[in-house]
């Protein structure tokens, strides 16, 4: 055991002496910590932006807390009243303001949207078109659950079970505009002679593109822990090795490479604040290191040679990188594809 022991860590000390593992392994997340803290270190006085809401309308209330405790790139304050934010404008002390009507949900109720909120602005349009797209962004993104909510209350599909259907969209839209994944609906064509089952109802996303970029370098580092093990065997490594070695080395060959990846990838979603549910990916990440161990594993049993384990390796690459949510879901739009999907790890990874 001690012997086995010492040559993994011979086969460790392997890894770590190759500058091209290594520039990888901690350049990731010192990377990770730069750019995380780029912002910090260069942060300047942001403009300020005046907004006059109403505390007694709801609606204006909700996008008030969301403006006023939001990090964007301009600072929003609270402004008393129109009189108020448009003496601050003349005097320079805020670029532009907005004014949220005292009746918005009233008036979005009855889709009554035009002029429900005014803007004041200085002769400057740099930052007003900036501020702009945060206030309607703002709004949206608080008054579209009310709108997703409000069409399953409405909607006779719903009926069977209304209120946990409306509770299910509720917090999936909370999941989504709080976590990392893109948010998009799929509409289907129902047959409504039959009994929808809410429970079936499931959510696909893209997922932010440097979680998916990691899970493609920890799947990577398995498959050349492979073809590693490949080459030693042609040069004939293990010919002086018990045979309990031997066969001991295929997985250990693939899991020292897989799980020193892990790590690194695990520290910089965390340094770059992409690894979204932390409790969760405690989980994932062990999981998807032990399936790609065992499938390096297989693949070195199944392949004859290096030669054709590098051969595989740029297909499973490509067809990771198009069929994963990484950058863009393919599958929403070929449904086909996600039985090929299927065949590649890091899809169960990222979904």
């Amino acid at each position: 055991m001690k012997k086995l022991l010492l040559w993994i860590w011979l086969l460790m000390k392997r890894q770590i002496k190759n500058p091209a593992v290594i520039l990888f392994l901690i350049g990731m997340p010192v990377i990770a910590i730069v750019i995380a803290n780029i912002p910090a270190m260069t942060k300047a006085e942001s403009p300020r932006v005046g907004i006059v809401a109403s505390r007694q309308d709801d609606l204006s209330d909700r996008v008030l807390n969301q403006l006023l405790n939001g990090d964007y790139a301009v600072d929003f304050y609270q402004a008393l009243d129109y009189e108020q934010l448009k003496e601050d404008v003349r005097m320079g002390k805020t670029e532009c303001g907005y004014i949220l009507d005292g009746k918005l949900t009233d008036r979005y109720q009855k889709k009554d949207y035009a002029e429900s909120i005014l803007q004041i602005k200085n002769k400057s349009d740099f930052v007003p078109s900036m501020a702009r797209e945060i206030v309607f962004s703002a709004v949206f993104s608080v008054y579209a659950k009310d709108m997703a909510t409000e069409y399953v209350r409405v909607s006779p599909l719903f009926d069977k079970d209304k209120e946990r259907a409306m509770n299910l969209v509720s917090n999936n839209y909370d999941n989504y505009l709080s976590g990392t994944a893109t948010f998009y609906m799929k509409f289907s064509r129902l047959d409504v002679s039959e009994s929808i089952d809410v429970t079936a109802i499931t959510d696909e996303a893209v997922t932010f593109p440097l979680k998916g970029i990691l899970a493609i370098l920890v799947y990577l580092a398995g498959l050349f822990g492979c073809v590693q093990w490949k080459m030693d065997e042609e040069k004939g490594v293990f010919l002086t090795l018990p045979y309990g070695f031997r066969i001991a080395s295929r997985p250990i060959y693939a899991m020292i490479p897989t799980v020193l990846f892990a790590v690194s990838a695990e520290l910089t979603m965390i340094f770059a604040g992409g690894a979204g549910n932390l409790s969760a990916e405690i989980w994932k990440m062990p999981l998807y290191v032990v399936a790609v161990i065992l499938f390096s594993w297989g693949l070195n049993i199944i392949l004859p040679s290096s030669k054709a384990v590098v051969s595989v390796i740029p297909v499973l690459l490509i067809a990771s990188m198009v069929l994963c949510p990484i950058f863009v879901n393919v599958l929403t739009s070929v449904p086909a594809a996600k039985y090929l999907a299927r065949l590649l790890l890091p899809y169960y990874y990222l979904s």
